[in-house]
């Protein structure tokens, strides 16, 4: 009888004690995106900008990333060397990797983010994607936003994202 008693208590402080824990460490707010969109509606051969807000608004790392879709409901993927790319800066591999660009900056003051949609891209889909780190750490990281809008050859006046997603 000792012996349950015994495992039970030890169970008992073992679970207030995890209680107590996770009601010590605070949650930490996630940065959030807001206002992400393009400077322009993409046209194939030109350069248009991504642009976005966060909270918070300095102290901030933006990864990034663009790429073409054939239609739709096709995906960019971003397999973790892609992501070593990204974080790296390296823009030569992620061109191999299928990207039109990736990379890093430094957020303060939201720096456009500038894209090259080459020729022959005509209603195909431009997708472009950030997710943001809070340097001083009293954020957690935001989830990778992305947005896709359709590539014209200037004929389409097309404003707003045609669809967008949280990943």
């Amino acid at each position: 009888m000792k012996y349950k008693y015994w495992i039970g208590m030890t169970i008992t402080i073992l679970s207030s004690s995890w209680n107590m824990a996770n009601a010590i460490v605070p949650k930490l707010p996630r940065v959030s995106i807001d206002q992400l969109h393009l400077s322009s509606p993409p046209k194939e051969n030109e350069i248009t900008n991504i642009n976005y807000k966060t909270t918070p608004d300095s102290k901030i790392k933006v990864l990034y990333s663009a790429c073409i879709l054939n239609d739709d409901s096709s995906e960019c993927e971003i397999t973790d060397d892609t992501l070593k790319n990204i974080i790296n800066n390296n823009k030569e591999e992620c061109e191999l990797d299928g990207l039109l660009t990736c990379g890093n900056i430094s957020g303060d003051g939201f720096p456009e983010i500038p894209i090259n949609v080459p020729k022959e891209t005509n209603n195909k889909y431009l997708r472009y994607c950030i997710k943001v780190t809070d340097l001083l750490t009293n954020y957690a990281s935001s989830e990778n936003e992305c947005r896709s809008e359709l590539i014209t050859n200037g004929d389409i006046d097309n404003k707003n994202a045609l669809f967008s997603s949280v990943i």
